[in-house]
């Protein structure tokens, strides 16, 4: 398709993806080149990004916690990297039961 659109004078640009392709042995690669990459999740987990890169393999630590909706200003820690104080976090917004959206400021 690149080189029809090139052909009419176009400059098609390949969207740049992180996948987890291995074109040396296909048959083992996680990534299958299906038609979905762009722009939407992928059920094999094989798009090189932060939820199978780094959020995915976190939650596996008994001491990792996701908490959504929460943003964390300050998390201190010690040389050795040890985390020192607990995080102050604020809920960024919450949903009410008849669907309207507010922000609060409320730690928790």
């Amino acid at each position: 398709m690149a080189e029809d659109f090139a052909a009419l004078g176009l400059r098609p640009f390949h969207t740049p993806l992180g996948v987890m392709l291995d074109e040396r042995t296909p048959r083992t690669s996680r990534c299958i080149r299906c038609e979905t990459c762009d722009g939407f999740s992928c059920l094999l987990y094989a798009k090189a990004d932060s939820q199978v890169c780094a959020v995915d393999p976190a939650l596996e630590y008994a001491n990792v916690t996701l908490k959504t909706n929460a943003l964390v200003e300050r998390l201190e820690t010690s040389s050795s990297g040890q985390t020192t104080a607990t995080p102050t976090a604020w809920p960024t917004a919450r949903v009410s039961s008849d669907g309207i959206t507010w922000a609060t400021s409320t730690r928790f």
